[in-house]
């Protein structure tokens, strides 16, 4: 992330903490709890949106790489079969589509955009999963006549789960560039 992206991003962060502390000493129990939960919103809300933005740059590359890949395998064995049966000398061709299918695939890997895209997956259902968790919990706190501080703490803990969802997969988005990189001195 470049510099002003990452100030533009702690910026946010900070104007909506500041937005949120300003406010939390003002009004009754109940304006209180509102403004944790919409700072509880808030933050999850901008953890997943950095997910489904970037979930579906890496979707398209890695189904339009694996689409061309099985149609240059489909290609390479129309070579091959039309060699056989009709006599055709076009089995070099075949070779050659079945090359650019590894190619394809070795681009994928390194590139990791099929990888990140699953990373990207399972972080944002793990997101919507966390939220809807905050939901129903924050229900059952109105239900049972709960007070702020229950709220409060609910909130805390579904921050903390949000940011350590975004932890644990930067940190395998790190391992994986690493092992990648690693590979690749190996094989020079």
């Amino acid at each position: 992330m470049s510099k002003n992206r990452t100030s533009k991003h702690i910026s946010q962060v900070e104007s909506r903490i500041r937005e949120f502390f300003g406010r939390l000493d003002k009004g009754d129990q109940e304006t209180i709890a509102q403004n944790v939960s919409d700072f509880t919103l808030a933050t999850i809300e901008s953890i997943s949106g950095w997910y489904r933005r970037k979930k579906d740059v890496k979707k398209f590359f890695s189904r339009t790489i694996y689409a061309i890949t099985a149609l240059t395998i489909l290609a390479g064995l129309t070579c091959g079969i039309l060699g056989e049966i009709r006599g055709f000398n076009i089995l070099p061709y075949g070779y050659i589509f079945f090359g650019a299918a590894g190619l394809l695939q070795l681009l994928d890997r390194w590139f990791a955009f099929s990888g990140d895209w699953h990373r990207f997956m399972l972080a944002s259902l793990k997101l919507e999963k966390l939220l809807s968790g905050f939901a129903l919990s924050w229900q059952a706190i109105d239900a049972s006549g709960g007070q702020t501080a229950q709220r409060v703490e609910l909130a805390r803990a579904t921050v903390d789960s949000a940011y350590e969802i975004m932890l644990a997969e930067t940190h395998e988005w790190i391992r994986a560039t690493l092992s990648r990189r690693m590979r690749t001195t190996d094989i020079t």
